[in-house]
C-alpha cells in the first residue's frame, strides 16, 4: 500500500488492488524496491540495484546529516 511500482502487464491489477500506484516505466524505485516489467527491462534493472547497494540504507544516510 501507498508504494509506486511497475510489473509485467499481468501483475498490475493485482498491486492496483493492493494499493500501488503502477505506472508503465522500465524501472521504478520506491523506498528501497525496485521495480521492472519484463525481461527486455533486465539491463537497467541491474544498474538501478548496483546504485541502490551503493548507496547503502537511506534512512542512515537521512540521520546522519
Amino acid at each position: 500500500r501507498g508504494r509506486r511500482m511497475t510489473s509485467w502487464p499481468s501483475v498490475r491489477t493485482d498491486l492496483r488492488n493492493a494499493g500501488a500506484e503502477v505506472v508503465d516505466a522500465e524501472v521504478v524505485t520506491d523506498r528501497g524496491i525496485v521495480s521492472s516489467r519484463k525481461p527486455d527491462d533486465l539491463p537497467a534493472f541491474c544498474r538501478k540495484i548496483v546504485e541502490e547497494f551503493a548507496e547503502g540504507n537511506h534512512a542512515e544516510r537521512r540521520s546522519a546529516a
